[in-house]
């Protein structure tokens, strides 16, 4: 499994264990892809911080009851093809 912070905690680590997990080879070129810093998204108005979204966190909680059925109904889809599961937690525990 990848924790989405993970990914932007440490990127080149994350996608290593990922090709390893695949048993594919990284490049030199992807391996120096890898550790240059994530570019921000065209749509970032602010410097990004781990904690950023916490300011909108009412938001997400007042339509997790609209997105618990999404969840459900797609974790039903799911369990034919895969063992894992969708976790729509808000976890405000940050490294």
């Amino acid at each position: 499994m990848v924790h989405y912070q993970d990914f932007l905690d440490n990127t080149p680590k994350v996608i290593k264990r990922i090709f390893d997990f695949m048993d594919i080879e990284m490049d030199a070129e992807l391996q120096l892809t890898c550790q240059a810093p994530l570019p921000y998204s065209k749509f970032t108005l602010s410097q990004p911080t781990p904690n950023k979204w916490l300011k909108n966190i009412s938001l997400l909680e007042n339509n997790m009851d609209r997105l618990n059925v999404l969840v459900e109904q797609l974790n039903i889809q799911l369990s034919d093809f895969s063992k894992y599961t969708i976790n729509n937690t808000i976890t405000t525990d940050m490294k």
